[in-house]
């Protein structure tokens, strides 16, 4: 957030350059406001000057605030069982109980920051119309997500999996010298897992493009203003990674995300409150 507010600073500090250079005859950057926005974009803020009156540039900040989402039965994890544990005598096969199919519960949490840049152009000197065009840029990832074990009874499977490939290496097992075993999505891409969590992150463009179109000024003709807005930001399309595999693809998760990958667009709605300083 530091970054962005340092970007904000700079933008104000080279409008107000600008302004006592240019006030006097131009009649550019002679105004400027402060605002507070609220929408699906999240919560932030901004700052707007103008330049013509046909056109208006604005710099701020938004945040949605972290919320947590729990999907259930998110996925389908096959344990690669291989011949030499499937002929292991029952008793040491009784001491790592490995079940082949699981299904995973999620629980995660969504959010998103990006600064932001736009310009705002007027089609007629005292319209109130306007169309925006800039950018956003943020982090890439706006959110992560726990898939863990339903119903595993007294001890989560992943664990025996991972107690069972730790003693393979180990000369004093039973099972020592035998192959591991493989923990894959039902398709054969391989997971990464620790204990008996299979982390994923979602991750989009960090610089996404905007257009939209709004109602009101940049400057407010008076002290007090309101603006409305309503665009898109492109963001491509989301990505689901397991450590560094993109496990997007796979059955289960395409899934889920099959509406989201037609629409690499995000909707933004906002309503912005602005003040005007001078």
């Amino acid at each position: 957030m530091k970054k962005y507010l340092f970007i904000t600073a700079v933008i104000l500090t080279i409008s107000v350059m600008a302004n006592a250079q240019l006030r006097d005859d131009k009649n550019m950057f002679n105004h400027m406001s402060l605002g507070l926005n609220l929408g699906t974009g999240g919560i932030g803020f901004e700052v707007g000057t103008v330049c013509t009156p046909y056109l208006g540039i604005r710099a701020g900040f938004e945040a949605i605030p972290s919320f947590t989402v729990s999907p259930k039965g998110i996925a389908n994890i096959h344990v690669n069982l291989p011949a030499d544990y499937q002929n292991l005598p029952e008793q040491i096969k009784n001491e790592y109980p490995v079940q082949e199919y699981m299904e995973f519960d999620g629980k995660g949490k969504v959010t998103m920051k990006n600064g932001k840049f736009l310009v705002d152009i007027f089609p007629g000197k005292n319209c109130m119309f306007h169309f925006t065009v800039g950018l956003y840029a943020g982090t890439r990832q706006i959110g992560n997500l726990i898939a863990s074990q339903v119903d595993f009874g007294t001890e989560p499977n992943l664990e025996v999996v991972e107690r069972y490939n730790s003693d393979v290496n180990n000369p004093t097992s039973q099972v020592y010298g035998r192959s591991p075993i493989d923990v894959n999505m039902a398709d054969g891409t391989p997971l990464f897992y620790a204990g008996n969590a299979v982390p994923a992150e979602i991750r989009v463009n960090p610089v996404k493009p905007y257009f939209g179109i709004g109602v009101g000024r940049t400057v407010p003709r008076k002290r007090v203003g309101v603006k409305g807005e309503l665009g898109v930001m492109y963001w491509g399309t989301p990505q689901i990674y397991n450590g560094l595999s993109n496990i997007t693809e796979c059955e289960e998760i395409h899934d889920v995300t099959k509406v989201s990958n037609k629409l690499p667009v995000y909707p933004m709605l906002k309503i912005t409150i602005f003040g005007r300083l001078f």
